[in-house]
């Protein structure tokens, strides 16, 4: 159906990104840069070149994502405080690229609380996930499931976010009693026998 809406609109945009989350899935991210790249040039806006850029880091051009991450940075700060801005691409290339968590909060707190919608909330959540806030996180992850969103992007990182926690549980010291034989959280967290 994709290949079919490229024959009858062969720039149709859209449907370019389509097919290059497909490719990406498939772990083809060369043949997915490609395709993001083909949709930039039709619609030239900084969030389909954020896109071009993590394409182009996962299949390890690092020198034209490096190049690509800049031109985005640039072109998503200069539409920042504009009601049709790239914030949400902006707050998670400094999140997960850049490694600015202070900048990447602020960005996806005040988008937050401009937009309640679920794909806000989601990068909200991962944004303090990556900034170490896992509590509110949660919760705010939480929020985003509860409307029954079924976005793979989302899904993935709620998924990080839970096998995150789970590891940190996992990790924390435990007392046993010897009443019931149950483990349990110690307070001190020194373990009893």
């Amino acid at each position: 159906m994709i290949n079919e809406s490229l024959r009858v609109y062969p720039g149709y945009h859209y449907a370019l990104a389509i097919l290059a989350r497909a490719k990406a899935a498939q772990g083809l991210h060369t043949a997915a840069a490609a395709l993001y790249s083909r949709r930039y040039e039709i619609a030239p806006h900084p969030e389909n070149l954020f896109d071009v850029a993590v394409a182009l880091s996962a299949a390890g051009d690092l020198h034209g994502a490096k190049r690509a991450f800049a031109e985005f940075e640039q072109a998503a700060r200069a539409e920042m405080n504009t009601p049709d801005n790239s914030n949400r691409e902006l707050a998670l290339y400094y999140a997960d690229y850049a490694r600015n968590f202070a900048e990447a909060l602020r960005i996806a707190r005040r988008e937050a609380e401009a937009r309640q919608d679920v794909h806000t909330l989601e990068v909200y959540a991962w944004v303090l996930h990556r900034s170490g806030a896992r509590a509110e996180a949660t919760s705010t992850m939480r929020k985003v499931l509860a409307t029954g969103v079924k976005s793979p992007a989302i899904l993935a990182h709620a998924a990080e976010m839970a096998l995150a926690e789970s590891a940190e549980v996992a990790h924390m010291p435990h007392n046993r009693s010897e009443r019931d034989g149950a483990w349990q959280t110690s307070p001190s967290g020194s373990q009893s026998h």
